[in-house]
């Protein structure tokens, strides 16, 4: 389920990307290009920002199971 305000940019990717217009975070990286990301990055993640990998350029998100604590 995706939130209204990312759908439209969703959208704009996955016309370009395909199926790869999505990228999970894993520890502290894309998993799209395997670049690290910015710890700032990772917390602008964690209160639902709308980020892009600053190497590939796809709509990253964090697994479900992701907490604050974590």
């Amino acid at each position: 389920e995706m939130p209204a305000d990312f759908r439209q940019e969703y959208l704009r990717l996955s016309r370009v990307h395909g199926e790869d217009a999505l990228a999970t975070v894993d520890g502290e990286s894309c998993e799209g290009c395997n670049q690290t990301i910015t710890p700032q990055t990772y917390d602008q993640l964690l209160c639902d920002k709308l980020i892009f990998c600053q190497s590939c350029g796809r709509l990253l998100y964090l697994p479900e199971k992701t907490s604050v604590t974590d």
